[in-house]
């Protein structure tokens, strides 16, 4: 995924240590005579110290970087280097992963880039969000190409070997096999259709919404009904992705933690934009998770959906109520083309 940003992007872990790193950083290793296959698995701060920079910026983004890994404090630096004859001036920024609590992404930007964080922040994560989804959209084409139509062709030769006489023990194994590929093919469709389902694209966000809740209550045995309260909306596949995206999020938060029965989406106009609604008659999220102080993996999806929206200039809110949780993500109309 993040090989298709042209943006020099570097994953670090916790201990600063280089899990991934694209194909933009590939011109600048070479000039200190480094690698993409030789720094993974590095330390950043090593792999850092081979670019010269001066002492105080080198020491400052270290600093930084050392916050960032212990306390996932977010930065932005500039710093400047000589690389091969040139003197290089870059704004370095550092963040958590959107989704993931220990993983941490270093992004180096030019600084004269008219893309630059410094000068469009949300910029930036809307095109990290459009990565993603191109890359879930890729995987869900191979599923659908490659991988169920060997899963058709070994059922194909397992019904051409059930036309064969077989002893009572062969025919028992038969049995359990195609019992076991029916199960593997219905969820090979089912991820498939989770990674990019065809509705978003080719209906707009109510047909993929009301599709996607009556097959998650089939699956999970809670009751969701969808309702459209917003009217004919022109399409915005920012807003359909985020809006789909956050209603997967919160139901799959609901049906794991909510111990809830029913829920409903609820998708309608406000004076501003747009908003999503999925409420649900469980036990609520916890309070020290809805206030930040928890590292529970429903904080984590709150985290992510809350970083999607917020690329949108919108905004997540999440709150108990009487009879369990309520989460709201709204998305003001100069995001939208209605």
């Amino acid at each position: 995924m993040i090989n298709s940003i042209p943006v020099k992007i570097v994953v670090i872990d916790r201990h600063a240590q280089i899990v991934a790193i694209n194909r933009a950083c590939q011109p600048y290793l070479r000039a200190v005579g480094l690698d993409l296959n030789t720094v993974s698995g590095q330390s950043y701060y090593a792999i850092k110290e081979r670019f010269g920079a001066a002492p105080l910026d080198a020491r400052s983004v270290s600093e930084h970087v050392e916050s960032l890994c212990r306390q996932s404090i977010a930065f932005s630096h500039s710093i400047s280097f000589p690389l091969a004859g040139q003197d290089i001036r870059m704004v370095v920024h550092g963040e958590r992963l959107p989704g993931v609590e220990d993983l941490f992404i270093l992004s180096h930007l030019d600084d004269e880039d008219p893309e630059s964080e410094t000068a469009n922040p949300r910029r930036y994560h809307l095109s990290m969000l459009q990565a993603e989804e191109e890359e879930r959209r890729r995987i869900a084409r191979e599923l659908h190409d490659e991988t169920f139509q060997q899963l058709a062709l070994i059922q194909f030769n397992l019904m051409t070997l059930r036309s064969t006489d077989m002893s009572a023990q062969a025919s028992d194994a038969y049995q359990a096999m195609e019992i076991s590929l029916k199960a593997i093919q219905d969820q090979v469709r089912t991820l498939s259709y989770l990674l990019h389902p065809p509705e978003l694209a080719d209906d707009g966000i109510e047909a993929a919404l009301s599709h996607f809740t009556r097959g998650f209550a089939r699956r999970s045995g809670l009751q969701v009904e969808f309702r459209c309260l917003s009217g004919p909306i022109r399409r915005d596949p920012d807003m359909e992705i985020a809006f789909y995206r956050v209603a997967q999020e919160a139901l799959a938060n609901v049906y794991k933690h909510a111990d809830a029965s029913h829920a409903v989406v609820r998708l309608r106009r406000t004076q501003a934009g747009f908003a999503l609604e999925i409420e649900d008659d469980g036990r609520g999220v916890p309070e020290h998770i809805l206030n930040g102080q928890g590292r529970d993996i429903v904080g984590v999806g709150l985290s992510g959906m809350r970083e999607r929206i917020v690329a949108l200039a919108g905004q997540l809110e999440v709150r108990r109520t009487g009879t369990g949780t309520l989460v709201t993500a709204t998305i003001p109309r100069r995001r939208l083309c209605d």
